[in-house]
């Protein structure tokens, strides 16, 4: 399982470092949010990341461990979260400009814990879609999501 969480948070964070730089350094001129929506398209692209980030990982893991159980596939993706989420905020913290260091501290932490509960979230749901075959779970936490975006804005920490 230390294989898999190592292999894990080295993906993840190469594939938040991607995202970052895509839509923030690339010569490529994405919008912003998704046209006539608050959607944010980076945090649109970092679900897209770990819904197939782990739908690829867990069957992988799973031929290897058939016997793994949902507890320890969200595990896995709890801690390689948590870990490539810090990682990865420790950089993006680097190129803030205009933030008190508290503040600097304080959304450090708060990014990495939600960067974490989404990858434990998403992880359950697909490892519940793997282990039982309810993808519905799956789609549907992602429409409300979604939803819940476009009615309440992007989080802009």
């Amino acid at each position: 399982m230390k294989k898999a969480i190592l292999q894990g948070t080295l993906i993840l964070f190469v594939g938040y470092l991607f995202i970052f730089w895509l839509f923030k350094y690339s010569p490529f001129k994405f919008p912003t949010n998704v046209p006539n929506t608050s959607v944010n398209m980076s945090g649109l692209a970092t679900i897209a990341l770990l819904i197939i980030f782990f739908v690829v990982f867990f069957r992988k893991y799973l031929r290897s461990y058939p016997e793994a159980s949902i507890g320890e596939l969200v595990l896995i993706a709890g801690v390689a979260g948590l870990y490539s989420g810090l990682f990865f905020e420790v950089i993006r913290h680097i190129t803030l400009t205009n933030i008190l260091p508290m503040e600097r501290v304080v959304h450090l932490l708060m990014n990495t814990l939600l960067i974490a509960i989404f990858a434990a979230l998403f992880g359950f749901l697909v490892a519940l879609h793997l282990k039982k075959r309810k993808i519905r779970w799956l789609l549907w936490f992602v429409i409300l999501l979604l939803l819940l975006f476009n009615l309440f804005g992007s989080y802009k920490g």
